[in-house]
């Protein structure tokens, strides 16, 4: 998703539109890249935290525990899009896109700590 720049007698802003769940999906792409990494050996602690890593460029939002397992909460604020990847022993595993009506809703608390621009909803 972008935002959209814009100009008003307070100066530049950029404007948020209003919700599509296809905006806050994770591309093919990005699933790719981290799918990539799943069969991977090292321990899943470290992979999570190597900077070149499958989730370079992403936020860890939280850990939690759903379903007796253990997982981490990853966002993308560049793409505003975001995975839950279960806690395993080495490699990842299972892989879920956030749904996309929280995916913009980290987007726009993302909007309110920004100290670069403001940025207003549509």
């Amino acid at each position: 998703m972008r935002l959209e720049q814009r100009q008003d007698a307070h100066g530049s802003h950029y404007v948020r539109p209003p919700f599509r769940a296809d905006d806050y999906r994770v591309t093919s792409n990005a699933m790719r890249g981290i799918m990539n990494w799943k069969s991977d050996h090292m321990p899943t602690e470290a992979l999570l935290e190597m900077h070149d890593g499958p989730f370079a460029g992403w936020r860890q939002i939280s850990r939690f525990e759903r379903g007796g397992k253990h997982w981490v909460r990853y966002f993308n604020a560049s793409g505003e899009y975001g995975v839950d990847v279960e806690l395993v022993e080495a490699g990842l595993g299972e892989v879920v896109e956030l749904d996309p009506k929280l995916a913009y809703d980290l987007a726009v608390a993302n909007d309110r700590t920004r100290t670069d621009a403001r940025v207003v909803q549509e």
